[in-house]
């Protein structure tokens, strides 16, 4: 009993701390967005801000995750599917994990097989929090100077896409 207390407790907290920490970054996020509108900004400065964007946007999507764990305990998951096209998401992984891939040391390479500029329906966030995860477990486990590849195959058969990710 006094576990399953321990247990309410440590989630709410962690929904709290959550919440808290969404706000600021949502802030965060917002002046990135309008910097990068900025039509006399370098391209460099761009550059940068794009990637700071997408590591922003992954932070929060850790910090949502943290919000989803509470919604798991409780029985309730939520999978969200909208239009999104195959190339936003690709591009979301590489802004992510190149920044990382190159500080850490390691080559990074993403391989496409077949033109990715399809809108699908899909749990895009759910989809790169995988892969992104996945992606780091490689980094991880793979030495300085070494090389770590994203491969996306796509079968595509009428209206149906068969992705296959190593």
């Amino acid at each position: 009993r006094k576990a399953v207390e321990e247990g309410r407790e440590k989630e709410s907290f962690l929904s709290h701390m959550s919440h808290d920490m969404r706000t600021p970054l949502t802030a965060i996020l917002g002046l990135i967005q309008l910097d990068l509108q900025k039509p006399d900004l370098p391209e460099d400065l761009a550059e940068d801000l794009g990637k700071v964007e997408a590591s922003s946007k992954y932070l929060l999507g850790l910090i949502e995750e943290i919000l989803e764990t509470s919604q798991i305990h409780a029985g309730k998951i939520v999978s969200v599917s909208s239009a999104i096209r195959e190339k936003t998401i690709v591009d979301n992984i590489d802004k992510v994990m190149a920044v990382q891939m190159k500080q850490m040391g390691r080559n990074f390479q993403i391989q496409v097989t077949d033109s990715v500029n399809r809108v699908v329906m899909a749990d895009a966030k759910h989809l790169e929090r995988v892969l992104v995860n996945l992606l780091q477990n490689s980094l991880k486990y793979t030495k300085k100077g070494g090389h770590i590849r994203l491969g996306v195959n796509v079968r595509y058969a009428g209206s149906t896409a068969r992705y296959t990710f190593t």
